[in-house]
């Protein structure tokens, strides 16, 4: 994967061998590269997760040789520092901080949630999950008294963050996996799903308030005649809590959704057409200004755009320092996410017996006895 993160100080760029860190006040660059495990292969060398810490005292990044680190955000001057490197348990999916900084979370591919105390210098190797899934968990998102958590069988489990075994409530309504949760205030929570659709819940009730239409029919017939590898996913979303615009786009999309959230429903506004023909692999919006930053590529080379804006329009900015960082990352290796994994599998096949056992016991097949099977009496 690559990711573009952003605070009010720094804008971040993961990538799986390297962190590009921009300081948007005084345009001083930093970038910190990592090796991974002997074990793990050039081809499985993957990011898997990014995130600054809701205060922004954190930034942390998760990949694919089972390690997570997590580095101290500093001033301007000086960068990242780095914090803790943290052996997780099993190849995780998703990261996600306490509203407080003070832990942060980390969903794995066989269900469980694990916590992680970030003011400890060192962690123990044999930690217990705090709740688990019969399923892949794909997403994790934190409020003041929530956990809530999405996996691979269409399903959101809202948990008390006090008592993770105590449930809330689950929310039920997508036909496919749930790839991404977006809080939008402590009672509400956009969810994003391979089945094409974004809902929005009350999360607490497990109730739909709003359901989304993210990919077209069309679009949703060509994802059939596709393999899962190039289906069209929405799996991307930013939100700007101060203007309360959120932005949604599909996988390797060149067009972006924008909507205004108002009155606990949300109204499209416009779409952004990524120029040059980009594929989306990333966005993030500034929560201290209206600036939206993409991460997308053009053919092979990495890309920054920024954009201003506003609830009826928006406009590509150019900027000496996102030219500057473009020049440093167009050759960096990345990989693009798919989900060609997690999808259910096609049920022509079983329709198929279904179909011929129905009929069967219709009368309307008959099976031949095996004249070499017959006995004849007399």
């Amino acid at each position: 994967m690559a990711i573009i993160k952003s605070s009010p100080q720094f804008l971040v760029v993961a990538l799986k061998q390297s962190l590009h860190v921009l300081a948007k006040n005084t345009g001083n660059f930093f970038t910190y590269t990592r090796e991974y495990k002997s074990n793990i292969k050039e081809n499985e060398q993957q990011l898997d997760s990014a995130a600054f810490s809701p205060n922004y005292k954190y930034f942390a990044a998760l990949y694919s040789d089972k390690t997570l680190v997590v580095w101290i955000v500093k001033n301007g001057d000086e960068g990242f520092e780095q914090h803790l490197v943290i052996d997780v348990c099993r190849r995780s999916t998703s990261i996600a901080f306490d509203i407080d900084d003070r832990c942060l979370y980390v969903a794995d591919k066989s269900g469980d949630l694990y916590a992680y105390d970030m003011e400890k210098a060192l962690i123990s190797d044999e930690i217990e999950p705090v709740l688990g899934h019969v399923s892949m968990l794909l997403d994790v998102a934190v409020t003041e008294k929530y956990l809530i958590t999405a996996d691979r069988d269409e399903k959101i489990r809202v948990s008390h963050k006090k008592m993770p075994y105590l449930i809330e409530s689950f929310c039920l309504g997508h036909s496919e996996f749930i790839c991404q949760l977006c809080c939008l205030n402590e009672d509400l929570i956009l969810s994003l799903s391979g089945d094409g659709s974004a809902k929005l819940w009350d999360f607490k009730q497990g109730n739909v308030l709003q359901d989304l239409v993210i990919v077209s029919k069309q679009e949703k017939t060509e994802n059939d005649e596709k393999s899962n590898e190039y289906r069209f996913v929405p799996s991307l979303v930013a939100y700007n809590s101060t203007l309360n615009l959120l932005a949604i786009a599909c996988n390797a999309a060149s067009k972006i959704g924008m909507y205004k959230f108002a009155d606990n429903a949300l109204e499209k506004m416009y779409d952004i057409e990524i120029p040059d023909n980009g594929s989306l692999l990333s966005m993030s919006f500034d929560n201290s200004t209206a600036s939206l930053y993409l991460l997308n590529s053009c053919s092979t080379n990495l890309n920054v755009l920024k954009y201003k804006c506003s609830s009826s329009s928006y406009a590509l900015e150019s900027a000496e320092d996102i030219i500057s960082l473009n020049e440093r990352i167009a050759q960096d290796s990345f990989t693009v996410k798919t989900y060609e994994q997690l999808f259910k599998p096609p049920m022509n096949g079983i329709k198929k017996y279904v179909d011929f056992y129905k009929k069967k016991h219709e009368g309307k097949l008959f099976c031949k006895p095996n004249p070499k099977k017959s006995k004849v009496t007399g």
